[in-house]
């Protein structure tokens, strides 16, 4: 399965979740017996027995109820969606992400995250306009995101790989104009900083 997909611990880290407990140890060690079992499905998914899937889900389930508001809880939360989507059954998968963003709606990280896992549904099964759709869609809601930062770049580099010269010069145009408005909407910060070095990338891709 494509590493993309595989970890969000960088949206974890930075999104401020209470509720850790004092039982922190115990916490993780459940969290690490739990993704093992997910990446038993992971590492062959297509021949997983549906009853087997049907199993794994239920259990990170009561995990998420016995821990709700929590890291684990989230990234087991995540999980369930890209076990369906590693089935192939990207109707659930998506409306797995799109509880998540429910539940998360104040969080912009972790929208953009689900929202970003979404588009890759659709672009893993075969539909870039929609998938392309969703993408824009974050860049306009959640700029200033790690996600939203990242996506100009990561269109154009989908038009390169896929020989479309045309769209991929102009998604870098495009990521230009954006990052533009990054640095102007950040100025003398961190971020504004970064935006300012994507931009550069961009024009040199040009």
């Amino acid at each position: 399965m494509n590493k993309i997909i595989i970890t969000i611990i960088t949206v974890l880290l930075i999104s401020a979740l209470s509720g850790c407990g004092n039982d922190q140890y115990a916490q993780e060690k459940e969290f690490w017996y739990l993704q093992r079992q997910a990446n038993n499905i992971f590492r062959n998914p297509l021949a997983t027995p549906p009853r087997e899937m049907e199993r794994v889900i239920g259990v990170l389930k009561d995990a998420i109820s016995a821990n709700p508001d929590t890291i684990m809880a989230l990234e087991l939360e995540f999980t369930i969606g890209r076990l369906y989507m590693a089935k192939e059954e990207f109707a659930e998968s998506r409306e797995q992400f799109s509880r998540i963003i429910e539940k998360y709606s104040d969080k912009a990280n972790i929208v953009s995250e689900a929202l970003f896992l979404i588009g890759y549904s659709y672009e893993t099964s075969g539909n870039w306009g929609s998938a392309l759709e969703t993408y824009r869609k974050i860049m306009k809601e959640h700029p200033n995101t790690s996600r939203g930062l990242d996506l100009p770049m990561y269109i154009a580099r989908y038009y390169e790989k896929k020989y479309q010269p045309e769209k991929m010069v102009g998604a870098y145009k495009e990521a230009v104009v954006f990052y533009d408005s990054l640095v102007l909407r950040n100025p003398d910060s961190a971020f504004g900083y970064i935006a300012s070095n994507m931009k550069a990338r961009s024009y040199s891709a040009l």
